[in-house]
């Protein structure tokens, strides 16, 4: 067994989340630099108020997406068959 299998893999919402939050601190931090800290603390609930609302517009379109795969499903029997006209008549 190798240590890579071994080691638990990180799931994917964790590891967006702890790089956006990477990103916004690193963002307010050289805003707070070169402006006020009060602006950079704008700066970052402003990041991070379009961050979630990112993330949410996400995760509705990815349920939309399942509801409307459920819904419109091509099972047999739903659908009138339309038929094809033959070339050979």
């Amino acid at each position: 067994m190798s240590i890579i299998s071994s080691v638990g893999h990180a799931r994917k919402t964790w590891l967006a989340t702890a790089t956006t939050t990477l990103t916004i601190i690193t963002l307010s931090c050289v805003v707070g630099v070169m402006t006020t800290p009060l602006f950079a603390f704008f700066t970052a609930v402003a990041c991070t108020l379009v961050t979630a609302a990112a993330f949410a517009l996400a995760r509705a379109s990815r349920t939309m997406d399942t509801i409307f795969s459920e819904e419109l499903d091509d099972r047999p029997g739903r659908h009138r068959a339309v038929p094809v006209k033959s070339a050979d008549r």
